[in-house]
C-alpha cells in the first residue's frame, strides 16, 4: 500500500494541489473584496485552508498542532462569520481562538531542542500575558470586561507567538508570515470592535480613519494568513528545499 508520503511528495501531485488552491483562495479573495459574496463565501475560505491542510496531515507534531489550530479557527469563524454572535457567541469564539494560539506556540516550542530554552519561552510567555492584561486593566478600568479581558489574552498571544517565531524565520517562514497577517487581520477586528466601546479615538485620528475607511482590511489579511498556515503543513511534504521542510518520523504514514 502506498503510504501518503509517497504520493503527497510527488512533484505533479503537490503542485497540482497547490494551483488548486491558490485558484480556488484567489477567486474567493477577490468575490470577497469586491463586496459580492456574503458570509457563507468568507467562511468557505477558512474551511478550504483546513482542508488544503488536512489533506496533507502526517503523525509529524507540527503539523498536528497546526491542524489543530486550523480547526479551532473554523470553529471560532463559526460564531463569528456564521452567526451574527452576541456577547456570549463573541466570547465563546475569543475563547476558541485562545485555542488557536496555544497550538501554534507548541508548534513553536516543538522546534527548540534546549529544556532550558522551552523554560524561559514559558515564563516569558507568562509574565508578557500578565503585564498585557495589567495594561488593560489600566486602560480599561471600568470599562473592562469578561470579552475585552479574554481578546487582550488572546492577542498578547498572537503577538508573543510571531515574536517567538522571528528568530526561526528561515525555518518556519510560512508559519511566520501566517501569524504576521493574523495579526494584521486582528488589529483590524480590534479597531472595529474597540472603538467607541474601549477607545476612545479623536475622527481625525489615524487609526479611526484606518478602520473607517471602508476598505476590507480584515479579510483582506485575513485569507492570505490562513493560507499560509494551511501551507506550513504542505511544506513538509515539499519535494524541493522549502524554508519550512522539516524531516518526517520514520513511522509517518
Amino acid at each position: 500500500m502506498t503510504s501518503p508520503r509517497d504520493f503527497r511528495s510527488k512533484p505533479s501531485f503537490f503542485f497540482a494541489s497547490h494551483a488548486l488552491f491558490f485558484a480556488a483562495e484567489a477567486l474567493l479573495y477577490g468575490l470577497i473584496l469586491s463586496g459580492t459574496v456574503g458570509r457563507k463565501t468568507q467562511y468557505a475560505t477558512i474551511a478550504l485552508s483546513f482542508l488544503f491542510a488536512s489533506l496533507y496531515a502526517s503523525r509529524d507534531e507540527r503539523s498536528l498542532m497546526t491542524i489543530s489550530a486550523l480547526a479551532c479557527t473554523l470553529l471560532a469563524d463559526f460564531f463569528l462569520v456564521l452567526t451574527s454572535p452576541d456577547t456570549y457567541g463573541k466570547i465563546m469564539a475569543m475563547q476558541a481562538f485562545s485555542f488557536v494560539q496555544l497550538f501554534y506556540f507548541i508548534r513553536i516550542l516543538l522546534d527548540i531542542q534546549s529544556e532550558k530554552k522551552v523554560l524561559f519561552h514559558l515564563a516569558a510567555r507568562a509574565l508578557f500575558l500578565i503585564l498585557a492584561e495589567g495594561i488593560a486593566l489600566r486602560i480599561l478600568r471600568e470599562r473592562a470586561d469578561h470579552l475585552s479581558l479574554l481578546s487582550v489574552f488572546y492577542y498578547a498571544n498572537l503577538v508573543g507567538n510571531l515574536l517567538f517565531s522571528l528568530p526561526r524565520i528561515k525555518k518556519s517562514t510560512l508559519l511566520f508570515f501566517g501569524l504576521f497577517f493574523f495579526l494584521c487581520c486582528d488589529t483590524m477586528v480590534g479597531l472595529g470592535e474597540g472603538i467607541g466601546r474601549y477607545l476612545d479615538l479623536s475622527a481625525d485620528s489615524f487609526l479611526y480613519r484606518l478602520a473607517s475607511s471602508g476598505f476590507n482590511y480584515v479579510w483582506a489579511f485575513y485569507i492570505p494568513a490562513q493560507a499560509l498556515l494551511a501551507m506550513s503543513v504542505s511544506a513538509l511534504f515539499s519535494p524541493f528545499l522549502l524554508a519550512e521542510k522539516l524531516p518526517l518520523p520514520k513511522n509517518a504514514s
